[in-house]
């Protein structure tokens, strides 16, 4: 990116940095302006999108706006994975630009060019942190002064943010903390299973070990209201949630009601469509489908997140005018017994009904007749919620397999899958 390009994407940013208080026709407008240049691009330069469209019919012309973008091909991991990687990429532009990878927690590592504009400028945190932009902080000290721990897969120190690898806190967790405490951060952000594990070993050392952040912010995994309440009183902090994926960066963020997702609109265009790709209509769940409008090096046009979740309808009383949405959970993730399997969904809505007495749980299939249901409990946690518990779990897993629910301090995160699992299968990893 050279200084005139350099100085275009700021003179940009001025302009959609405020983007939430304007009119809704005008974002409208602005995500169907970009659009219509993405798809010129990615026709004429990317001959994955080039043949797809072609295929199914579709003249360039007609892709003007959001409303044409619904008549596209929904495209997901596996068209990626099934093609050469200079069949989706601009390989004139993309050769010198670096690969990276997702984490694989839910299989194989997707390999991805990320936007240039994200990792190369000093904005590419302000998808995430824009929750503080709302509050009234100014940009230049959002951008410049805010101090910022961030304990994730793949870390990668920048001046004013110091990155730990999930790898290293789960290793040498004391360690960690210490670091932690000697930096000083503003805000710490992380998957809520490492939120509720540093939370938990603060409060096992007891008085004297506090923390204390201005923020939290999780991400990555669903984050529940009790494990809400319990990372905010141990970290003396205001938790905030944001949503996204690592090959198209931050999608949406919580604001000051912390109730749902406000859409990063500059940058994405949402849609909800059923298993057949039809569109659902507001407050309505389905599949969530992602347009990436900033990405030219490897363009994410109507691809499938794999997140099941919701386009809200009504406006937030924070008065911002963006799209708000929520997630529900991940599509394709199962109990498998015998010839059934459970969807993740069915055993969320239990665990959902004792979010005051259990603080996370997992679902580790030990064998092929054998379960074991591992739990964090709260204090409200006693004989007559296990059995109740077990009752409800067994009216949805049937007589075929036993299991038995273990109360533990702490879940375990297996070195070889990166994001905290709910549902393990041992007989599949051995």
């Amino acid at each position: 990116m050279n200084i005139l390009e350099k100085n275009m994407e700021r003179a940009r940013f001025e302009v959609w940095k405020d983007i939430h208080a304007m009119p809704k026709w005008v974002i409208k407008k602005w995500q169907e302006k970009k659009l219509q240049k993405l798809t010129a691009y990615a026709y004429k330069n990317i001959s994955l999108y080039h043949d797809l469209w072609d295929t199914n019919g579709l003249k360039l012309t007609d892709i003007t706006n959001s409303d044409i973008l619904k008549q596209l091909p929904i495209i997901n991991k596996r068209v990626f994975k099934n093609k050469p990687q200079e069949y989706y990429i601009n390989n004139e532009v993309s050769k010198t630009l670096p690969w990276k990878h997702t984490s694989g927690s839910t299989g194989e590592p997707f390999k991805f060019i990320p936007a240039s504009f994200s990792p190369q400028t000093a904005y590419a945190d302000f998808l995430s942190l824009r929750f503080l932009y709302w509050t009234g902080i100014p940009l230049t000290h959002i951008i410049r002064k805010t101090k910022i721990i961030n304990i994730r897969m793949s870390p990668a120190s920048s001046p004013q943010r110091l990155f730990i690898s999930v790898a290293d806190f789960l290793k040498n967790p004391g360690g960690v903390i210490t670091l932690i405490r000697q930096h000083d951060a503003d805000i710490i952000q992380s998957y809520p299973s490492i939120l509720i594990e540093l939370s938990r070993l603060i409060t096992e050392k007891g008085p004297g070990s506090q923390l204390k952040f201005k923020y939290a912010l999780s991400y990555g995994e669903m984050l529940h209201s009790s494990q809400r309440v319990f990372i905010e009183k141990t970290l003396q902090c205001e938790l905030y949630n944001k949503y996204g994926l690592e090959e198209l960066g931050a999608v949406g963020v919580e604001c000051k009601y912390h109730k749902d997702f406000h859409l990063n609109s500059e940058s994405f265009i949402l849609e909800t469509v059923d298993e057949n790709g039809r569109q659902v209509p507001p407050e309505k769940g389905g599949r969530i489908i992602l347009t990436d409008l900033n990405n030219y090096n490897m363009p994410f046009i109507r691809y499938d997140t794999g997140d099941y979740g919701r386009i809200l309808e009504n406006n937030c009383p924070c008065g911002l005018e963006t799209e708000r949405f929520t997630i529900d959970g991940r599509l394709g993730l199962f109990l498998n017994i015998g010839p059934r399997k459970i969807h993740h969904f069915e055993i969320a809505e239990i665990f959902n009904k004792f979010c005051n007495k259990i603080l996370q749980y997992q679902i580790v299939k030990l064998s092929t007749d054998f379960l074991e249901i591992r739990i964090i409990p709260q204090p409200s946690f006693d004989n007559s919620a296990q059995q109740q518990l077990s009752n409800v779990f067994r009216s949805i897993i049937g007589s075929e397999i036993s299991f038995q629910i273990k109360t533990v301090g702490h879940l375990e995160h297996p070195s070889n899958l990166g994001k905290f699992r709910p549902i393990i299968d041992m007989a599949v990893l051995k």
